[in-house]
């Protein structure tokens, strides 16, 4: 544990009880399951192009082989837009950044939720058996998913934001992850965007048959989004 830690010192954070999610088992077994349910799974296949023909989605062009369909279901996360452009439409997306840090060591007994430097935000400190993460940043990112990159000026935050709490809190992490947020486009301060998501029926959007997109969201949500998508 980290030296000098005492509940009553905690100001400005509120504690929790959390598990660590691995978000890549998270992924694995949902696509075990769904094997075990007659689907195929490629993986690592990335869609070339979709099969249009006379204004309806029939199938995609992935890893050389056309693979038809009666309904295409984009739930590509924060490519959810370049999906959309192959079918001549777009979806609106803000893509936020977020970092977090990796400890090898699990360093506090729960989960907290800390103000975080600057005030008007909260950092999470997330303990498991695996470690402690610390985290996330929220940082507009124009730039696309497959460019995101952890930037020094986001280590200090998370670092500066946890050790007014901890004063012996270990500024050397073993670690670091980093990905995109696929915030539907919204106007606003970052602090005030939602994360709701928004099934996007094409046919009636966009005039564009046999061709679903489901947007936004975030890892919590990924069950309702799948019924709802479905359904």
């Amino acid at each position: 544990l980290v030296p000098g830690l005492k509940a009553e010192g905690l100001k400005g954070a509120l504690a929790f009880d959390e598990w660590w999610v691995d978000p890549l088992q998270l992924v694995s077994r949902n696509l075990d399951s769904a094997v075990r349910h007659g689907a195929e799974v490629r993986a690592g296949t990335p869609v070339d192009r979709l099969l249009l023909s006379k204004g309806r989605v029939e199938g995609v062009r992935a890893g050389g082989r056309n693979i038809r369909a009666g309904m295409v279901i984009s739930a590509a996360g924060p490519w959810v837009d370049q999906i959309a452009r192959l079918a001549g439409t777009s979806i609106p997306l803000r893509l936020q950044k977020g970092t977090h840090l990796i400890y090898q060591k699990r360093l506090v007994p729960v989960g907290l939720l800390l103000e975080a430097a600057g005030g008007g935000r909260y950092v999470f400190v997330i303990p498991s058996d695996k470690g402690t993460l610390v985290g996330p940043s929220d940082l507009p990112w124009p730039q696309g998913p497959d460019a995101v990159s952890t930037s020094t000026e986001e280590l200090r935050y998370l670092l500066d934001s946890v050790r007014p709490y901890f004063k012996g809190f270990p500024e050397r992490y073993d670690s670091t992850i980093v990905g995109a947020r696929p915030i539907l486009g919204q106007a606003g301060s970052e602090k005030l965007l939602s994360r709701e998501y928004e099934v996007f029926d094409h046919s009636q959007r966009d005039g564009i048959e046999g061709f679903l997109t489901i947007g936004g969201g975030k890892m919590s949500d990924f069950g309702i989004m799948a019924e709802a998508v479905t359904t």
